[in-house]
């Protein structure tokens, strides 16, 4: 009897061969992923050095991080295999994690409230909406542009909407799987960018971290952080 053969998986490998080939290509691309490793690096380090034993918060923000950590190489993974849309979604998920490190980093008792509240209070009290307007009302805005952010990148990606349809239909043509594009490739490079380091830098200030280990990479990615801003117009 001949053996059963394993069901397939979706091999994206041209589209990753052809990815590859774009981001060699392209400096902007390169900068953001050495953008991308500087933030790994020091994730990988407070994963592996920073003391949490009898400190709930502390593992609290490790978890965090092993979430953004997880989060961005989806998101990475996704996009080189020509998965846009998907990929997008990864991103609006750190900006729920850098907004919530935001209010952590600025209120620290908001982080031992939202660890002991119950599902119902936690819901209620920092759901995404709820964040976005006290941090709001602490930087005195009412243009409501954290809103706008979470929106486009809901519309885009998380939600089923009309405009999200643009991600898989270039040029009006609508696509069946994932495919290659340099300038759709280009769009969640750039929205990583912009909000993984500030997940980063929040979620640093919330963990305060002391170990040489983990502080050297962390001056190797405000190195890195700061020959990106001078190259790119943060937006937000």
């Amino acid at each position: 009897m001949a053996k059963a053969q394993p069901f397939p998986w979706f091999d994206e490998s041209w589209i990753e061969g052809e990815h590859d080939k774009i981001v060699a290509a392209s400096a902007e691309l390169r900068d953001h992923l050495k953008l991308f490793h500087a933030s790994f690096e020091v994730f990988h380090q407070c994963l592996r050095q920073h003391p949490y034993a009898g400190r709930p918060e502390a593992l609290v923000v490790l978890r965090l991080i092993a979430r953004v950590f997880n989060t961005t190489g989806a998101c990475l993974k996704l996009a080189r295999a020509g998965y846009f849309q998907p990929s997008f979604a990864m991103v609006r998920d750190i900006v729920e994690i850098e907004f919530l490190a935001d209010l952590f980093s600025r209120d620290p008792k908001s982080l031992s409230q939202w660890i002991s509240a119950d599902a119902k209070t936690r819901k209620k009290e920092f759901k995404p909406v709820a964040v976005r307007d006290i941090l709001d009302r602490l930087d005195g805005l009412t243009s409501k542009k954290r809103a706008e952010v979470y929106s486009l990148l809901s519309a885009h990606a998380s939600h089923v909407d009309l405009d999200g349809f643009q991600i898989i239909s270039p040029g009006n043509m609508t696509q069946i799987g994932p495919f290659p594009s340099e300038k759709v490739l280009t769009a969640p490079f750039q929205e990583l960018a912009k909000h993984l380091q500030f997940a980063c830098i929040h979620l640093m200030k919330v963990l305060k971290p002391t170990a040489p280990d983990i502080l050297a990479p962390l001056k190797d990615m405000n190195s890195a952080l700061v020959e990106w801003r001078q190259k790119y117009r943060l937006q937000n």
